[in-house]
């Protein structure tokens, strides 16, 4: 659910304005990337995971993936992490490929954009307001920014609330709910965002995602 959630709230930085465009290429936020591919991409692209720079994923534990998540976890600054793959094989938009880096660079994009935690920006705009009864953890990697490719880690019956509250359009939840289809699901004919769960094995330090600030909202 890490992918699906970030892009969410990607919607949500870009409701409160604090994202002025989807389509604002990466740099505008993340200025460690200027003059990089990534740097170039705009922010539709990773929603899409359409970015057209290579990164390489063959779950062999030799890939560019495992490259970052041992960089990640191992300390070395988020944005080098993601600078490092700067192969341009497609012009943004034109080809999907799954790529976790691409939900990674959004994380950063939402911690520059909002000024807050990931993990405490998803408290504030979701997880309090769905009237969730658990807290909710995110990994961090060594810097102590949220690893938003993977290891959202939260009970099951706090999706089951989420998803009601989605379904009733009860007031506050869910912001995101028309720019999410309008934004990342379906546009230009782009492959919808694909999602997948990831857990972080009791490795990785976590920040919660609180749930307390505010009561559970009535039926």
């Amino acid at each position: 659910m890490a992918k699906t959630i970030t892009a969410m709230l990607i919607g949500i930085a870009a409701a409160d304005g604090a994202i002025k465009s989807i389509d604002d290429e990466v740099a505008t936020h993340v200025v460690g990337l200027a003059g990089t591919e990534y740097g170039k991409t705009p922010i539709r692209a990773l929603l899409h995971m359409s970015s057209g720079v290579e990164f390489k994923a063959s779950y062999d534990g030799q890939d560019e993936l495992t490259r970052l998540g041992r960089d990640l976890v191992g300390g070395k600054d988020p944005v080098a992490s993601v600078a490092q793959f700067n192969t341009r094989v497609a012009p943004p938009g034109t080809r999907f490929y799954y790529a976790s880096v691409e939900t990674e660079i959004l994380g950063l994009i939402l911690r520059t954009a909002t000024g807050k935690p990931v993990a405490h920006y998803l408290s504030e705009k979701i997880w309090q307001l769905v009237g969730t009864e658990d807290d909710a953890s995110w990994a961090i990697d060594g810097t102590g920014q949220e690893l938003t490719y993977c290891c959202f880690n939260a009970v099951l019956r706090a999706f089951v609330v989420g998803l009601d509250h989605h379904r009733r359009g009860r007031k506050g939840a869910w912001r995101c709910r028309h720019c999410w289809r309008r934004m990342v699901c379906c546009c230009d004919g782009i492959s919808r965002f694909r999602a997948v769960a990831g857990g972080n094995g009791g490795q990785t330090p976590t920040r919660s995602c609180d749930n307390s600030t505010h009561p559970s909202l009535p039926n």
